[in-house]
């Protein structure tokens, strides 16, 4: 890891920046988030809300649309 990365980890207290799962929960490590259209950094996320992220391609309406679906249908 380097050192922006173990320093952000610190900051984070090891935790998705998402949905603050510790570390130690995965097998992998936590992903460097990138803004796609920017390349900057964001945050050290776990593999499933880096991976949710890339599927819906950042996009906040299709989360907001996905969350007002699952809300609907509890």
């Amino acid at each position: 890891m380097v050192q922006r990365e173990k320093r952000m980890a610190e900051e984070q207290g090891h935790c998705c920046a998402v949905c603050k799962a510790h570390q130690d929960q995965f097998k992998r490590s936590l992903h460097m988030d990138h803004n796609p259209l920017t390349g900057k950094a964001r945050a050290l996320l776990c593999p499933r809300c880096n991976q949710t992220l890339g599927r819906v391609k950042d996009d906040p309406e299709l989360l907001r649309s996905l969350a007002a679906y699952l809300d609907k249908h509890k």
